[in-house]
């Protein structure tokens, strides 16, 4: 069975959630929050989501490819759940990333 990649993941928490929201989803996952408990969304001078992602993406850079999958599919998992409409949008591209 192929590993789900990050990538995509990564793309669907971008175009679908909040910063506040993707704090939440990766939470669920083997990801350190402490890590990005630096990176506030405020008004003026806080973080981007552009931020708090490259954090996130650091921290999945460093896991092996099986952390990596099983990050992924929590993270899955736990985005489905806030949004159930994303099904069709994760098949799409999820199929095409587990095709290669």
């Amino acid at each position: 069975m192929k590993r789900i990649p990050w990538g995509p993941i990564r793309s669907s928490l971008t175009d679908n959630f909040s910063f506040g929201d993707i704090k939440l989803i990766v939470g669920y996952a083997d990801i350190n929050m402490s890590g990005l408990a630096h990176l506030e969304q405020k008004y003026q001078g806080g973080a981007s989501k552009s931020q708090l992602l490259s954090e996130i993406d650091k921290q999945v850079g460093a896991m092996s490819g099986e952390a990596v999958g099983v990050v992924a599919s929590i993270c899955c998992e736990e985005m489905l759940r806030k949004k159930p409409q994303l099904i069709e949008d994760l098949e799409r591209v999820l199929s095409s990333s587990l095709s290669e």
